[in-house]
């Protein structure tokens, strides 16, 4: 009795607060499960979402794959078509070319030199064709892997030569110079298919003088190192602009370049054509050029 006499009553006060804390922490944690339960909702919203979406995009992907089959399909068809008429069309092209110059040689009889200047301009034309059809042929048959390369060791300064010499022809008539840089030496050899090389060769000169005025440079190099062997074709002519110089390997790309008297706008595939071929090395091909300050056209091969 002594002991309850002597112990403290807890104030009205103080239990009034107890009360009151316990309350708060009761809905504090009622709020905080709410808050869970929403968190949870959109938890399930966003994996339902989620699935939805990777269902969405399995199906797009799908739908893609198909389209790009047929696309493979309808491409294969094209190059086939385009191959067989190019190639059909070769030989009904050769036989008119021999007529003609059969004609022009007077091998059938007499002929006046009106009738040979009419038939200079008919061959002209034939000789163009027939290189149309060529190009058509080539890049159908390289785009549809039909090309098998033809390797073996060759020395970079007879590549080179073979390409200069019939040049030079084209060369002289415009007062163009075309030479080889005196750094390839005679030693410097390569793994290559030679003809497909002194295609490209050909292809870039070719352009180089088409676009270099009179009097102009035209220099074909070599120079190699631990892994690859490069080519170079550098003119002084007329330049590319910068913006132009992506669109230079496009397939029947052309764009606005003044053409030099006398020259008809190309096919828009030997370029191409040559990328082809040089990817088709395991190398790569590429051009620098600022308008009216000439062009350099580079290529590598893989050693």
């Amino acid at each position: 009795m002594t002991r309850l006499k002597n112990q403290k009553a807890i104030p009205l006060n103080c239990m009034a607060a107890s009360k009151t804390s316990a309350q708060a922490l009761q809905a504090e944690n009622q709020k905080l499960h709410r808050e869970i339960e929403a968190l949870k909702q959109q938890l399930k919203k966003l994996e339902h979402d989620n699935r939805e979406s990777n269902e969405g995009i399995q199906m797009l992907f799908n739908d893609l794959y198909k389209k790009h089959q047929k696309l493979q399909v309808i491409d294969k068809l094209k190059s086939d078509f385009i191959s067989t008429v190019s190639h059909e069309l070769k030989t009904p092209l050769t036989m008119i070319k021999a007529g003609i110059s059969q004609v022009h040689d007077g091998v059938l009889g007499d002929v006046t030199q009106d009738q040979k200047e009419a038939l200079d301009g008919v061959l002209e034309g034939v000789n163009r064709l027939t290189h149309i059809v060529s190009e058509v042929l080539d890049i159908s048959k390289l785009e549809g892997g039909k090309v098998r390369l033809k390797k073996q060791t060759v020395h970079a300064s007879e590549l080179i030569e073979k390409v200069l010499k019939p040049s030079a022809l084209k060369a002289n008539v415009k007062s163009v110079r075309v030479m080889m840089d005196t750094a390839v030496g005679p030693d410097q050899t390569l793994v290559c298919d030679p003809g497909k090389i002194i295609q490209v060769l050909t292809n870039l000169v070719d352009n180089a003088i088409k676009f270099t005025p009179k009097d102009g440079r035209v220099t074909v190099g070599a120079r190699t190192d631990a892994k690859n062997f490069e080519f170079y074709v550098q003119d002084t002519g007329i330049g590319i602009d910068k913006q132009d110089i992506s669109k230079l390997f496009v397939k029947f790309q052309q764009f606005e370049r003044a053409e030099p008297l006398g020259h008809q706008h190309g096919t828009g595939l030997g370029l191409a054509i040559c990328k082809e071929i040089i990817e088709l090395h395991g190398g790569k091909i590429w051009a620098e050029s600022e308008l009216n300050h000439g062009a350099a056209f580079h290529f590598t091969i893989p050693q």
